[in-house]
């Protein structure tokens, strides 16, 4: 049978359900599975909208999996969470590979693919145990550690569950592995995944490994000829993140520090270099981190009491400090490696590269010569912390179309938002697609019967004073109404921690905000406690899945607009600008249309669930850009006081 008759038959015949409960036949997801192979035949590229309940998952492995086993090709699945991606591997593959032997007598191979430092590495764990080296707080941890890796040489950090500040001393660091000269690689965890990658003909990863290769000239996985990227909507942002730079300066610190400090002996640096340079080595690394101190106090003093700070001017301030990391380059460069043994080679040149990588990334900032970039300084979570100096390139759409778009035979692109008033031009644009076919798949879920929307159109303007007053009024209400179990959605830790102080003492049920603990932690929480209320901000907007009775109102503070103050949005802004353009209609809606869509999906999760979806946002009525959000959204039920929405919910409950 051809992939086209086979996958007719995969989702016609009802052997789905075979191996997936209550599975039930959708003709969209099967549409979508048989337009993903067609574009690839093409030979198209395509861009699919899948809505919430589409199925879609099961709508691209199929012919993800037929097209690598005919074409004899590896194909990648790029998803953005970790959980997706466990899903991948332990539940839905396995049942596409069981369908397909059952039909091909074919045997589907795959792989997860996690960066380098999610693997144990034995020869750093072996040299911690040797050296004695470790916190004795970590003994029992090591034991275990080092009895797992005996007998299973595929361990990941997601097997075994040590302190962070454990693995990162004896995890994978790419520039501490001789690969195949190392003495333990028979015990390499690292080296048996790329086996099985090898092997393997679908590849599932997240977007930040996958954009990770690129910035590594496409060395750390096998090359792919077709890539699904599953929560395609994030595919920007991520790129824009992987692309750029981040240096920290405590972490520079402690990283020289490392190398000269005396641990039961020489340092590193004396240990690398002939007796003659100690002298010389020590000043130049003091030197160093005494520019550090400096250039930190330069960066407090520029940011001062904000959360980001646009550099608009080279930042020569932190020019001795450049200076200081070349001359340490320089004294680095007389070490003779070849003369050292395999543990201490790889040793320096970890530390090395390290320090080359934040002198290139410095440089970048120092001197602004490259004007394609944006760069800034950004405060640690929540305003405290170390300043970090920051880089991002502006263009990201040029460099997924050259290094993406040009360079894999077939891409799929699939997510619940990828529309913004019905067309994918947004999209498209953004990440510099061409030669793409569209599909739009709405949601099987009936929103009319099962939610119903309630706009605050009475409420002030946002920028008004009044508007956090009002907003909190009104989130009590709508928490009291339905008893709890809401998720309350904020654009702001600021606006948040406000009406977090206006509602503790106001309502009878606990609440959980992600100004207080993380977003891990609070939705862990959330999910445990009956009845209680959660507050969050960006973290929740997508990816949290609550089904059933764990959300039954949403509630959206304020439409989704990028901060104007974020470095990346005002370089952007201006950048389009420049070109002549519209970038509040170009860009800033459609962005906040895409996320408001994901907030949305929050609430109705399952053909059975129900409940209120609450924008507290007046702008999305009383301005003429509101009618591109509302036609953005599924179409349901609609009401503009308490008063109607209490009928409402009554009737959606009956």
């Amino acid at each position: 049978m051809d992939i086209h008759s086979i996958i007719h038959t995969v989702f016609s015949s009802g052997m789905l359900s075979d191996y997936i409960h209550d599975f039930e036949y959708r003709a969209i997801q099967e549409q979508m599975a048989t337009s993903i192979a067609r574009s690839w035949y093409d030979p198209k590229h395509i861009v699919i909208e899948a809505g919430t309940g589409t199925g879609k998952t099961f709508g691209y492995l199929l012919p993800a999996a037929l097209f690598a086993l005919y074409e004899d090709v590896k194909v990648a699945i790029v998803t953005e969470t970790k959980a997706l991606q466990q899903q991948l591997i332990v539940k839905d593959l396995p049942v596409v590979a069981s369908i397909l032997k059952d039909i091909t007598d074919s045997s589907l191979q795959y792989a997860l693919c996690l960066g380098s430092v999610n693997y144990p590495c034995f020869r750093r764990l072996q040299h911690v145990i040797d050296a004695g080296s470790f916190d004795k707080n970590f003994s029992n941890d090591i034991e275990i550690l080092y009895k797992l890796l005996k007998k299973n040489h595929t361990l990941t950090r997601f097997d075994v569950q040590v302190p962070d500040a454990l693995w990162n001393t004896i995890c994978r660091e790419s520039e501490l592995c001789s690969m195949n000269k190392c003495r333990y690689k028979s015990t390499c965890s690292y080296m048996e995944a790329r086996k099985r990658w090898q092997q393997a003909h679908i590849l599932v990863m997240n977007h930040y490994l996958f954009f990770s290769n690129i910035a590594a000239s496409k060395s750390l996985v096998p090359d792919c000829k077709a890539v699904v990227f599953d929560e395609a909507h994030s595919l920007e942002r991520i790129a824009s993140g992987q692309l750029g730079f981040a240096i920290n300066s405590q972490l520079l610190k402690e990283t020289l520090e490392h190398m000269i400090q005396r641990k039961k002996g020489a340092s590193l640096v004396e240990r690398w270099l002939p007796h003659a340079m100690h002298q010389v080595a020590i000043e130049v690394f003091d030197n160093a981190l005494r520019q550090i101190q400096v250039c930190k106090s330069v960066c407090n003093d520029m940011i001062q009491d904000l959360q980001t700070l646009r550099l608009r001017n080279p930042l020569e301030q932190c020019l001795p400090l450049l200076k200081a990391l070349e001359e340490i380059i320089s004294v680095l460069e007389k070490v003779e490696a070849e003369k050292l043994d395999e543990d201490m080679r790889l040793e320096y040149e970890y530390r090395k590269s390290i320090i080359m990588n934040t002198c290139n990334d410095l440089g970048m900032i120092v001197l602004m010569d490259d004007d394609s970039y944006v760069y800034w300084l950004e405060k640690g979570k929540n305003g405290h912390g170390t300043v970090t100096m920051c880089g991002q390139p502006l263009d990201v759409a040029s460099i997924i179309h050259k290094e993406v778009v040009e360079y894999y035979d077939h891409l799929a692109f699939v997510s619940a938002t990828l529309s913004v008033n019905n067309t994918f031009d947004y999209f498209v644009k953004s990440i510099g697609l061409s030669n793409v076919h569209t599909l739009p798949l709405p949601s099987p879920f009936d929103f009319a019967s099962q939610s119903v929307l309630f706009i605050d159109r009475e409420n002030v303007d946002p920028s008004e004073e009044a508007f956090i007053h009002n907003a909190a009024e009104k989130i009590r209400e709508i928490i009291i109404m339905v008893q709890g179990r809401c998720l309350v959605l904020f654009t702001s830790y600021a606006m948040l921690a406000k009406i977090y102080e206006k509602l503790c003492d106001t309502v009878p049920y606990t609440i959980f905000s992600q100004h207080m603990m993380n977003a891990a932690t609070a939705l862990q929480e959330y999910i445990a406690c009956d009845n209680a209320v959660l507050l969050g901000t960006h973290s929740f907007w997508q990816g949290v899945d609550l089904p059933g009775d764990l959300a039954r109102a949403v509630i959206i503070v304020k439409l989704p607009f990028e901060a104007p103050e974020n470095p990346v949005v005002q370089a952007r802004i201006e950048k389009i600008q420049k070109e002549g353009g519209n970038p509040f209609m170009s860009y800033q809606v459609p962005n906040a249309v895409l996320l408001l869509k994901q907030g949305f999906g929050r609430l109705i999760r399952r053909s059975t669930d129900k409940g209120i979806i609450a924008i507290l946002d007046p702008r999305i009525v009383t301005k003429a850009y509101g009618r591109i959000f509302l036609s953005s959204l599924p179409d349901c039920n609609i009401v503009y006081s308490l008063e109607e929405l209490k009928k409402a919910y009554s009737n959606l409950l009956a």
